[in-house]
């Protein structure tokens, strides 16, 4: 199982946290571990209102604060931005994208019903039949979510005490986790109910892993998977300014999302555009 879902949501949490202007109480988290067989080594900054995330050896970062996401590509000397209302917009296009997907696989499902029944030709008809089902088994959705199951046992991470629990999928285990309550996560997990509590049905039966943040017992400094482990090999306490959430320097953008989805395509088409953006996003 792939744990880079969690981590982006609970960052897509602090969307709703209040405004920062002053130095806060704040954490950064030194992660070592392996992805897909690769040695991975990841920062996290994370106060009561923000959270910024990046790999070594990445050119971008992710910094998710109380209006919406940046995207910071360090090769570009970018920062592109993406506000909570923009999001609403994506989630109303998802929405209608998956209802429209469903129903042309409903009409494709009738016509060959339809076909089915008006062969006699039994292999045909069993063609059919095969298809038929096929389609309706992709239409459903796994009425599945990842749970988090605490089993009790206690452990020592950094001089910080953590909390042991199983990750579990339609009841198999996938993962671990060791938590701390030293670092809050409180007002990011009432923040993460409220965004999953308005995506479209659609797109919140897709998302196993919702379940999963929203009752996140404690801020995570051990994860194991089939795929991937990390452990926290650093916390430090520190005062967090604006500038830790940002590039001094840096142009800002339109998110990628919002010029093309899969790539920075689209988002140079008007040059004047993008400076009337620069100066009505250049902060939060």
């Amino acid at each position: 199982m792939r744990f880079r879902p969690l981590i982006v949501l609970a960052a897509l949490a602090a969307l709703f946290l209040p405004l920062t202007v002053l130095a806060a109480p704040g954490w950064q988290i030194e992660y070592q571990g392996t992805a897909e067989g690769e040695d991975r080594s990841i920062t996290v900054r994370v106060d009561d209102d923000h959270v910024r995330l990046g790999a070594e050896g990445e050119d971008e970062e992710i910094v998710v604060g109380p209006e919406g996401l940046r995207l910071i590509k360090h090769d570009e000397k970018m920062v592109y931005t993406l506000t909570f209302e923009q999001i609403e917009g994506m989630m109303a296009g998802m929405a209608a994208m998956f209802d429209g997907l469903e129903a042309m696989k409903d009409a494709q499902v009738q016509t060959l019903k339809d076909a089915r029944d008006q062969t006699e030709d039994a292999d045909a008809r069993a063609e059919l039949d095969k298809q038929i089902a096929e389609l309706e088994e992709e239409s459903k959705t796994s009425g599945t979510a990842v749970k988090i199951e605490q089993t009790g046992e206690t452990d020592e991470i950094l001089g910080m005490k953590v909390i042991h629990s199983l990750i579990k999928d339609d009841g198999e285990v996938e993962g671990e986790m060791w938590t701390t309550d030293k670092i809050p996560t409180g007002q990011i997990l009432a923040a993460a109910k409220r965004i999953i509590s308005i995506l479209p049905d659609s797109i919140k039966e897709e998302i196993e892993m919702a379940d999963l943040l929203v009752t996140l017992p404690g801020f995570p400094l051990r994860l194991t998977g089939d795929d991937m482990n990390a452990e926290a090999v650093s916390v430090k306490e520190l005062d967090l300014d604006e500038s830790a959430w940002t590039e001094a320097g840096y142009e800002t953008g339109v998110f990628p999302l919002m010029g093309g989805m899969g790539g920075m395509g689209g988002m140079d088409d008007d040059d004047d555009d993008d400076d009337d953006d620069d100066e009505d996003e250049g902060g939060w």
